[in-house]
């Protein structure tokens, strides 16, 4: 019967905070914040970009009418907008309660909008969420109304698309191409694939029927989207998005078809590695730098650098041959082939790197922009050099938001671009990192990309948006700061490339909706089209010790990464034929458009001042749901401010079967005012579980009182993963137990507790008072992979805490007890790891029976993520080693254990219920551990050794419970040729 309590309770603690602070885990309680109120928004925003936030209420207030049409409504609530430039992110989010979080301050952002601005573009388009959200309600409370729609996140990213934006490469063309060619539709990302299907969905059944679908409703008065889409189209979701694919496939093979290949415009090469998004050669062409992945499975980039293996010749003839053999001709099959290649491949660095990089004229240091946290732990892009001989690097900016680096050809300066509140500026630093200098004062919403040194270096080309979002290429004179325009096409124009002589420029266009290779003479200012590839085409630098232009190519499956491209080829191509039956499509728009938008048209101020969260509390969502048994009911709600920095919750409900007692949590979050605090109240409603002494039930302990908590995330910048937390705790509680038992009483169906003489080899629990006070460090750095939760090759970790029970100050007990936790995984090769853990604990004075120290053979519940030993929910850890059945107390603990990891099988064909088993891996291992009382001499360390198998769980992708079945024994044992024990357990991969 206690068991039915768990699904209510982890219900109950389901905590819906949203907020800017939530993407960091920092709170920046140095931020002042203020709230501009206009009509129909209230936009807050913090010191320094308040400009910003009047540009975006005015762009709020001319779109909310439009949009309010397009949805046909007659009017929303008032619509809480979030603005801020704490962090560099490029994103927003809309959420059901009329509120939205926007990131205002972007640089990078120019690239893929075209001919708009990223502050008009992320307004409109998550405003039009809230708008569509609005539409799609019902009389059930959000976010149940559409959880129980089925709207796919395709359709309201589509839907917001379709309404605020117009079609582009980098906004979904490109990704239409690589799924495409990778036969990979089906995982696309929403805001790609949802934008195409929506305007299909309009070509084919007309701009009102989406609107149709939206405002359609059940018997039940209720919005299901796959219902509502047959009525208002006549067929099924599923044949729509068949005919979409079909549609899709036959538009872009046919646009790929009337294009110049690959191979045509030059001579092509691949990289010594899976996967790169950047790269760049040094001057001489010894060395490669790339951005890229070696592990597809690995979530986050890795710094490669590549050198040619000189083992076997001289370095000189290496410089002279190295270009042409990478780029050897592939048709030529009447000479001897020639030798392949070698590189020398090496990992520098890894995390979240800007894809533009730059070497030093003498190609021993690279500098790159790297994702960190700097000043404030704020989430931003910073300047690194990297000492390739030394293999080490330094930061060159710190909280300069620098991106877009090019060393001088003289190795005396670097050029960057930097930002703030959306102008961005160019500078230039010394390699040392002094000498800081602005080179231009541009103002106003002001963009710059890819600035490049002259090789003479008396000029800087880069390219520059305006206000009107027009992205072209500029030059900058030095000395005389004369800056000239050379470009002035609709359509994006950057990576300027400088011939060798400084009379022309070959540069990336996006002309024609697709990346391409023209090339500008400086003198005359003519232009010409060098390629016209259906894919796309990238310029990377002058080749080096060449006469052509180094490109790279969309990664999909009949294309290449490099190419050479001469500067004065002309495209072949002719003007594109396509029926209209297939291209439609993309010109299609709703018949109500954003058009006018003025950002600095002044709109009514109704009020600007200090923000106050009582004063825009919103409800975020309330349940409700009944016993299973039928007896009562449990229920939740949750409000919350405007920022997301002020949590409430509320839940409770009536006694549990078998249990006379009600439950009540109360739980206050703030995320606004120091570091992350908050304060819970727990009355039945807050448990520890525990399997003890081999008995059927388990032991539960019931956590009755308050606690206040605060925690403080810090990162010294270096790497993201690197994170470091300081966590302080107050409790104040009442521990009552649930007696463990062996039987369930025939006639009352419940369980019949142990008498206190039952106990076999753990002391009876106890019950009392105690007042905690606990100070816990972690520190973990665990790069992002897929493998992480079921086989993980790299990370580590170290934990420490310290809890204090004194009776003199509050409570019944007075004891000290001090955790030490820490893990490695150490990759041995191919797909193999080996992995380390040791576990320490101290106790002194006199706790609860049950805070025993030593080891058990009672069974473990571990989780994928690893031990849930803190929080509403406890799961203590008991400690066994696999393959020993005794039991060993005291107050001195040490555990560990060492295992060789290697897969089996990916997955296995079996699915039952939507649960998939999969992840099958096997381990050699040996456990160790000791118990052992202070002052007391210790016994025989306990160290076993076996063998496992262990199998995920999943849903989806995502692993819920991993089951191991093996065979260990003590290493006596195995001398002696024993049989060893069996067993079956739950398996931790990782502690934390």
């Amino acid at each position: 019967m206690r068991k039915k309590c768990i699904l209510p309770l982890l219900l109950t603690t389901i905590l819906w905070a949203q907020g800017t602070w939530t993407w960091s885990g920092r709170v920046h309680p140095e931020l002042k914040w203020y709230t501009l109120e206009t009509t129909h928004f209230n936009i807050h925003y913090h010191q320094g970009i308040e400009e910003l936030a009047k540009r975006g209420a005015s762009i709020a207030e001319q779109v909310w009418p439009t949009l309010l049409k397009q949805m046909k409504l007659d009017t929303i609530p008032k619509i809480d907008l979030t603005f801020t430039a704490e962090d560099e992110i490029m994103n927003g989010y809309a959420l059901w309660t009329n509120m939205s979080f926007i990131w205002v301050d972007q640089n990078d952002v120019a690239v893929w909008l075209e001919d708009e601005k990223w502050l008009y573009q992320v307004v409109a388009h998550e405003l039009q969420h809230i708008f569509l959200f609005n539409t799609t309600k019902t009389w059930l409370p959000e976010p149940w109304s559409f959880l129980y729609s089925g709207m796919p996140g395709w359709f309201v990213e589509g839907a917001a698309e379709y309404y605020t934006e117009h079609w582009r490469p980098y906004r979904a063309d490109l990704s239409h191409k690589w799924h495409i060619l990778k036969n990979k539709t089906n995982e696309m990302d929403p805001h790609h694939d949802g934008y195409s299907k929506l305007l299909y969905l309009s070509d084919r059944f007309g701009d009102s029927t989406i609107v149709n679908l939206v405002h359609y409703r059940n018997k039940l008065k209720l919005f299901d989207f796959d219902k509502g889409f047959k009525k208002v189209t006549g067929i099924s979701l599923k044949q729509f998005n068949e005919d979409w694919r079909r549609q899709m496939n036959t538009y872009y093979y046919g646009y790929r078809a009337q294009k110049e290949t690959i191979e045509e415009v030059g001579k092509t090469a691949t990289l010594p590695v899976k996967e790169a998004y950047s790269l760049v050669f040094t001057p001489d062409s010894f060395r490669i730098a790339f951005l890229g992945r070696d592990d597809k499975d690995q979530l986050d980039a890795s710094l490669f650098v590549a050198t040619q293996d000189t083992s076997r010749k001289k370095w000189e003839e290496k410089i002279k041959q190295l270009v042409q053999k990478i780029f050897k001709s592939k048709k030529d099959t009447t000479k001897k082939k020639a030798a392949k290649v070698k590189w020398e491949v090496k990992t520098l660095d890894y995390g979240q790197f800007h894809p533009v990089m730059s070497w030093s004229p003498n190609g021993n240091e690279l500098v790159l922009s790297k994702y960190h946290f700097g000043k404030h732990q704020s989430m931003v892009w910073d300047l690194r050099v990297m000492d390739i001989t030394k293999e080490k690097g330094r930061w060159l900016t710190h909280s300069q938001r620098a991106t877009q680096p090019d060393w001088s050809p003289d190795g005396e300066r670097i050029v960057f671009v930097a930002h703030a509140n959306n102008v961005s500026n160019l500078y230039t630093i010394k390699p040392d990192g002094s000498s800081l200098q602005q080179l231009t004062e541009f103002t106003g919403d002001t963009q710059i990309l890819t600035p490049r040194w002259s090789p003479d270096g008396s000029r800087i080309a880069f390219a520059k948006a305006g206000p009107d979002g027009n992205l072209d290429i500029y030059l900058l004179e030095l000395e005389s700061k004369a800056l000239t325009r050379i470009t002035s096409d609709p359509a994006v124009d950057y990576l300027p490339i400088w011939h060798p002589d400084g009379q022309a420029l070959t540069f990336t266009s996006h002309r024609g909706s697709t990346p391409n290779l023209h090339t500008v003479n400086l003198k005359t200012g003519t232009i010409i089209q060098n390629t016209d590839v259906g894919e796309a085409l990238w310029g990377v630098q002058w080749t080096p010790k060449d006469s052509t232009i180094l490109a790279r190519t969309l990664t999909d499956v009949d294309t290449v990464r490099l190419v050479k491209v001469d500067p004065k080829r002309t495209r072949t191509t002719r003007s594109l034929s396509l029926r209209e039956t297939f291209t439609r499509w993309r010109t299609r728009g709703p018949e109500l458009a954003l058009t006018d938008v003025d950002p600095q048209r002044e709109v009514p101020i109704l009020a600007n001042n200090p923000y106050r969260f009582t004063r825009h509390i919103k409800h975020v969502t309330s349940l409700i749901f009944p016993y299973l048994d039928g007896r009562g009911a449990f229920g939740t709600t949750v409000f919350m401010d405007a920022m997301g920095r002020h949590i409430f919750e509320l839940g409770g409900g009536g006694a549990w079967a078998g249990d006379p007692n009600p439950w009540v949590i109360v739980s206050y979050v703030n995320a606004q005012h120091g570091p992350l605090w908050g304060i819970n109240y727990f009355y039945n409603s807050r448990w520890n579980f525990r399997y003890y002494d081999q008995s059927t039930s388990g032991l539960y302990e019931r956590l009755d009182g308050w606690q206040f908590y605060t925690s403080l995330p810090f990162n010294f910048g270096n790497t993201m993963v690197s994170n470091h937390m300081v966590q302080v705790a107050l409790t104040f509680q009442n521990r009552l137990v649930t007696m463990p038992s062996d039987s369930i009483d025939e006639v009352t169906g419940k369980y019949i507790p142990r008498n206190p003489e039952d106990f076999l080899d753990l002391p009876v629990p106890e019950e009392g008072r105690e007042g905690i006070f606990s100070l816990t460090y972690r520190w973990l750095s665990r790069r992002p992979h897929k493998q992480n939760l079921v086989l993980p090759h790299q990370g580590q970790g170290v934990l420490f805490r310290w809890n204090r029970v004194d009776k003199n100050l509050y409570g019944d007990f007075t004891y000290t007890k001090f955790t030490t936790d820490g893990f490695v995984n150490i990759p041995t090769g191919g797909p193999t790891a080996l992995y380390l853990r040791l576990k320490t604990l101290s106790m002194y004075g006199d706790p609860p029976a049950q805070e025993y120290v030593g080891l058990s053979n009672d069974p473990n519940l571990y989780l994928p993520g690893g031990i849930m030993d803190e929080g509403v929910f406890g799961i203590q850890e008991n400690y066994n080693p696999r393959g020993w059945e005794g039991v060993r107390l005291g107050d001195r603990l040490v555990f560990g254990t060492l295992e060789y990891r290697f897969p089996l099988m990916p997955k296995l064909p079996i699915n039952v219920l939507g649960l998939t088993l999969g992840s099958l891996s096997g381990a050699l291992l040996s456990d160790y551990g000791n118990a052992w009382s202070a002052g007391e001499p210790a016994g025989q360390w306990v160290v076993t050794a076996g063998y496992e198998l262990k199998l995920a769980v999943q849903v989806e992708k995502t692993p819920l419970l991993i089951f191991s079945l093996g065979k260990a024994q003590t290493w006596d044992e195995w001398q002696n040729n024993e049989d060893p024990t069996s067993y079956a357990r739950l398996v931790l991969i990782n502690p934390f």
